[in-house]
């Protein structure tokens, strides 16, 4: 089951680029690009950082909850997005 997911979560950064060459003016491509990388790696770091030392004094119950919370997150930063300026609708 890893193994799956490494291989499809591989095409997740590759997407995230497709759509931030699409969405950006041609000019400020590479500065997005740069801080989606940077910023997600520090994010990973740090959010695995942050987690083990705030989940290891804490029962599992928290643990579980601060999931929750992450997907609520998850899901209010999807909502406030902005649609996509350049989207093409094939139907």
């Amino acid at each position: 089951m890893r193994a799956l997911a490494g291989l499809t979560l591989g095409g997740v950064p590759a997407g995230a680029m497709a759509y931030l060459s699409e969405e950006m003016h041609a000019k400020a491509i590479g500065l997005a690009m740069g801080l989606y990388i940077s910023g997600n790696a520090l994010g990973g770091m740090s959010g695995r950082l942050v987690t083990g030392a705030v989940t290891d004094g804490l029962p599992v119950l928290m643990s579980l909850l601060e999931s929750l919370d992450d997907a609520v997150e998850s899901l209010a930063f999807r909502n406030k997005n902005p649609h996509s300026t350049r989207r093409i609708d094939w139907d």
